[in-house]
């Protein structure tokens, strides 16, 4: 760690010399389960990951999840010329003693047109603003599931590989983005599509909303685990609709589905998601769904001919000095070839105290697999503690 301090220390000198408008920020945080529990003896905790999630695409029946106490923390640094045509960002992340980084530079040699070069993790041209991090906003899976990988996997644009991204800008309100990603495997899908090209455009409707519409090449991994002959991957396509004309009311259907060339019983699955929020001085509501249909595929709903249904629903109330949220998912898979119905939750109310820049969490969390013959629930007490500098 001390190593990545120096490190970050001396490309803040570098970055101060170069670029006029830099800065250094970071955050820390520390967490853990102050206490736990489970129905079955044994059990793992049940929480986390993208990959465990009932809901995910991979079809597990899991809340899959680090147990015990952690520890992660970043360093950033960024900034840009005076102009602000050119510019660049470092972070430099510890996670449980592992390290890493990550960093980008772009340039913008005219206000239609930006290129951007290296890998933002945080993701570029997302438009999920509603249903990933938006939804809870803090550390995957520990106060609560995130689970942004199925989200975005509904409303289909993030993208956070590392490649070259163009960005055009033809007249107010438009935008449009092109990511070549060149991934393990940059060949050709049927010797013309790129696999590792994603597109993605938006249109602002000036007091009504945003339309997004993504394309997403085979290089991207839209089939999943899927491992079929009958199942070839030409890419995925999503469109969605952000509306913000309603006054504390936002929102934000979408449609998304993949481009394989199928043979035989199998079918493209068709992803439907519905999110909205409503906010006021006294109460809040957060709210996301999904509907996978034709769940044909392991990268749908886990079984030849299931359907999945995720709900969930979040109502927080901004009280004196601290906020208080009340977080509840359902996950509902039919009966299916191979495959029994199956309906499993998390229950997940949790507090934020924000101490000048610091920010103090804990809750409770209760998850259900809702596996048979016998479901197991488990249980437990998170608390974190969050500095941003």
């Amino acid at each position: 760690m001390k190593k990545i301090i120096a490190i970050s220390v001396m490309f803040a000198l570098i970055a101060g010399a170069a670029f006029a408008d830099s800065s250094v920020g970071g955050t820390v945080e520390n967490f853990m389960y102050v206490f736990e529990g489970s129905t079955a003896d044994g059990a793992k905790a049940m929480m986390e990951g993208s990959n465990g999630h009932p809901g995910t695409p991979d079809g597990t029946t899991d809340w899959l999840s680090k147990k015990g106490p952690g520890q992660t923390g970043y360093i950033v640094i960024k900034g840009q010329n005076d102009e602000g045509t050119f510019g660049g960002l470092v972070r430099a992340n510890a996670y449980g003693g592992k390290y890493g980084w990550r960093n980008f530079a772009w340039w913008k040699p005219i206000p239609q047109l930006k290129l951007f070069l290296g890998s933002d993790g945080d993701g570029l041209f997302g438009t999920d603003p509603l249903v990933s991090w938006g939804y809870h906003q803090g550390r995957e899976g520990f106060i609560a599931t995130h689970d942004w990988g199925f989200w975005r996997g509904i409303w289909m644009g993030n993208w956070d590989g590392y490649g070259l991204a163009i960005s055009v800008y033809p007249t107010e309100g438009v935008e449009l983005n092109l990511a070549l990603d060149p991934g393990d495997d940059p060949v050709l899908v049927s010797g013309v599509i790129p696999k590792g090209i994603q597109f993605n455009g938006s249109y602002v409707l000036q007091g009504t909303g945003k339309i997004f519409f993504t394309y997403k090449g085979a290089g991207f991994g839209n089939s999943g685990n899927i491992n079929n002959e009958d199942l070839k991957d030409n890419g995925a396509i999503a469109l969605s609709f952000l509306v913000t004309a309603l006054d504390g009311i936002q929102i934000h259907p979408a449609f998304s589905t993949t481009l394989f060339d199928v043979k035989g019983t199998a079918k493209n699955p068709l992803n439907i998601g519905l999110a909205a929020t409503y906010n006021s001085d006294a109460v809040n509501v957060k709210f996301r769904s999904a509907f996978i249909l034709n769940g044909t595929s392991p990268s749908s709903a886990g079984a030849e001919g299931q359907q999945l249904i995720h709900v969930g629903i979040m109502p927080w109330f901004a009280l004196d000095g601290l906020n208080v949220f009340i977080s509840f998912d359902l996950v509902m898979k039919t009966a299916a070839k191979g495959a029994e119905a199956q309906t499993s939750f998390e229950l997940a109310p949790y507090v934020r105290v924000p101490a000048g820049g610091g920010l103090f969490q804990a809750g409770l969390k209760i998850q259900n697999d809702g596996a048979k013959p016998k479901a197991t629930t488990t249980y437990s007490v998170p608390v974190a503690f969050v500095y941003s500098f």
